[in-house]
């Protein structure tokens, strides 16, 4: 039993012989389809009766007939290759498509509140295909950067990185979010002895930005009452809106945010905000990340030297 069932192992090159030669009732047209000589074709053919263990095709001459095992064969073989046929032409429109999205991993702050214009305004120019947006924190789109995940990413970074190209943007500085009506809120700007004692809404410890923001407050002796941490920038917001402390955020998600339960004012000494355009090690779409950072960097400089309250060029 086993050597019978292992007769009728067949290869797939024999059964696209067999659905070709099926289609077109000629080994020399099959041939031609197939890319190979009359004679392979021919030995696919012989080879596949073999293994199924009778014949497929009656010969008169170079006149070829489909028997009646064949006939009730090629309507399983017809169904596999509708399934492949789909298959193939799914792949090749996945191909197409990635070949022409552009993969852009950005933080929650960037994707919510400053990125929708901007894309909106240039989308077609970088992407006519369409553009695939990810979030996530900055250490999370400078490690998908690096491998190759996206196509550029924008974060904040601090330190040197290795294995990325960098686009510099603008720098910016970290501000103060406070409620409206807070006794800080009349300063022309808040500084590090100005929070002592002050209900704090604080970014996670392993935030890149807050990292930055308790170095600063460690030189200066300065421990924070921390009331509320949070991932997000935004959701510092939410909380200093509600009366829950103040914050030190970046500046696109305060003032994208600031309304008539919250202020925004300078902090001092300033906290550098590094945001970068970032590129992988073998950019796929070096053109369009650079169009992206262009248009990003005269965003900022437009809307921060216009808005942002302390803004250095």
């Amino acid at each position: 039993m086993a050597d019978e069932v292992g007769a009728r192992v067949l290869s797939a090159r024999q059964v696209e012989a067999f659905q070709t030669v099926m289609v077109t009732r000629s080994m020399t047209e099959a041939a031609e389809l197939m890319h190979v000589s009359q004679p392979a074709i021919s030995r696919l053919i012989h080879d596949m009766e073999a293994a199924l263990g009778f014949p497929l095709f009656e010969r008169k001459g170079p006149v070829i007939s489909a028997t009646r095992e064949a006939s009730e064969l090629v309507e399983v073989v017809h169904k596999h290759y509708v399934g492949l046929t789909a298959i193939r032409e799914r792949a090749d429109d996945i191909a197409a498509r990635l070949e022409g999205e552009l993969r852009v991993g950005v933080t929650p702050a960037l994707a919510l509140h400053y990125l929708p214009d901007l894309l909106a305004s240039i989308s077609s120019e970088i992407a006519p295909v369409g553009i695939v947006l990810e979030t996530g924190t900055s250490l999370e789109m400078i490690a998908r950067a690096a491998a190759g995940e996206v196509d550029v990413a924008i974060a904040v970074v601090n330190n040197s990185q290795q294995g990325v190209g960098l686009i510099h943007l603008p720098p910016l500085e970290a501000v103060c979010v406070l409620p409206t009506g807070h006794a800080l809120a009349e300063r022309a700007w808040v500084s590090p002895a100005d929070l002592a004692g002050e209900p704090y809404v604080a970014l996670s410890r392993n935030a890149a930005l807050q990292i930055h923001i308790d170095r600063v407050l460690a030189a200066d002796g300065i421990h924070l009452h921390r009331r509320i941490h949070t991932t997000m920038s935004a959701t510092v917001c939410a909380m200093v809106q509600a009366g829950m402390g103040i914050g030190i955020i970046d500046p696109l998600t305060a003032f994208s945010l600031a309304s008539d339960k919250m202020v925004v004012r300078p902090f001092r000494p300033a906290v550098a905000y590094h945001l970068e355009v970032i590129l992988p090690p073998s950019p796929r779409r070096p053109a369009a990340a650079r169009r992206l950072a262009d248009a990003l960097s005269e965003k900022l400089i437009k809307d921060f030297r216009e808005t942002a309250p302390g803004w250095r060029s």
